[in-house]
């Protein structure tokens, strides 16, 4: 006999497939050295990231061989929607492993594991995702140094298609964010900025490949995810542009890095907002 019975789950109503996905690359392999205060900013990511999304989603997160106390606070205190538990594949690998998971008209957000979260951050990022034309990316995190590499197609629609901002746009007060979270001495930078307005938006004309959404069918179509310690052009990021696809970023900072201990201001602006437990 090749069969007993009947497979019960053909009985089972149809599975929802989310149609917007958080996700996150989590890694975090010991609590000593430079990852000692890092399990206190994984959590704070996470959380900050479900809990000021601003609109419906599903979460996923993808563990990179981390250590227990992390996997027993994901499994029995986070508890995602998805949670995928590897050895440690690399962060290039695992973004496109996700990113080919879903169906391709899936808005699936990819982030590393130290990026923290304002309100409305995944609200207002699909906002310009749905209302600017052939858009690739959406981050949440205005960085200056990001206009170095990538915005060229993206600034010449821009000029052809919307009302075109440029100069010191970015609040110095985020770039001394930006240069503490990732242990740099501050330096006033001359790189110019680039804002566009079109159609009651307005998006500066980058991207942050620390943090953010797309189309997973476009998403899947560039799979050289890798940063560079010593080159900070990101194949991802040129690969987008060139490629003819927008990339832009929520003109208010709704998102940022946080490195590896939270800073006074995180923590305040944490404990002044969040409606869950504490770490």
């Amino acid at each position: 006999m090749a069969r007993i019975g009947n497979n019960p789950n053909k009985s089972m109503h149809k599975v929802e497939i989310p149609s917007v996905v958080a996700g996150v690359i989590t890694y975090l392999p010991s609590m000593n050295g430079y990852h000692g205060k890092r399990l206190e900013v994984v959590k704070t990511s996470l959380l900050s990231m479900r809990e000021n999304a601003g609109t419906k989603c599903s979460i996923m997160v993808w563990d990179n061989g981390s250590c227990k106390e992390l996997i027993d606070w994901l499994q029995n205190e986070y508890k995602p929607d998805t949670l995928i538990l590897s050895k440690n594949v690399g962060k290039n690998n695992a973004k496109t492993a996700m990113a080919r998971m879903l169906r391709s008209e899936t808005i699936l957000g990819i982030a590393d594991d130290d990026i923290y979260y304002y309100p409305g951050w995944l609200k207002e990022s699909i906002k310009l995702l749905v209302g600017f034309p052939n858009v690739g990316v959406v981050s949440a995190y205005p960085v200056t140094t990001q206009f170095r590499w990538g915005c060229e197609n993206t600034k010449k629609w821009a000029y052809e298609n919307g009302k075109v901002l440029e100069g010191k746009l970015i609040p110095e007060q985020w770039s001394k964010d930006f240069c503490s979270s990732v242990g740099r001495e501050y330096k006033a930078l001359k790189e110019h900025e680039y804002a566009v307005e079109y159609k009651g938006m307005k998006a500066y004309l980058t991207a942050h490949h620390c943090q953010f959404i797309g189309y997973s069918g476009i998403l899947q179509r560039f799979p050289d995810w890798r940063e560079y310690a010593l080159n900070p052009e990101s194949p991802f990021d040129k690969a987008i542009d060139n490629a003819g696809y927008l990339r832009l970023t929520t003109f208010d900072r709704l998102s940022r890095h946080i490195g590896n201990v939270i800073d006074e201001d995180i923590k305040l602006d944490w404990n002044s907002r969040h409606t869950g437990g504490g770490y």
